[in-house]
């Protein structure tokens, strides 16, 4: 499991068995219509599913990442090793609460 601490990552545009096709990387995660500075653009970047970047922090949900030498946030469902952590959380206690 990522502990938060700049680690590679895998960027995945998978939701059930749909693909995003552009993944958006935000300059602020609780603001997302807060531009970045000296631009009017909250998105800082466009990313693709199988892109490798760095998680630098992560505050569940919350991830800030760097991908092509551009930092900003996103969600941890974009990141495929923090996704499969979750699922598989997900999935043992859909199990205990059958139980």
């Amino acid at each position: 499991m990522l502990d938060g601490t700049e680690q590679e990552i895998t960027l995945d545009g998978y939701d059930g068995s749909e693909l995003c096709e552009k993944i958006n990387v935000f300059y602020d995660y609780h603001d997302r219509f807060l531009p970045a500075p000296g631009t009017k653009k909250s998105i800082i970047a466009q990313v693709k599913h199988g892109e490798r970047g760095t998680l630098l922090k992560y505050e569940h949900p919350a991830c800030q990442i760097e991908v092509d030498g551009k930092t900003g946030w996103l969600t941890f469902f974009f990141i495929k090793e923090l996704k499969e952590t979750w699922q598989k959380k997900r999935l043992k206690l859909e199990k205990q609460a059958a139980n």
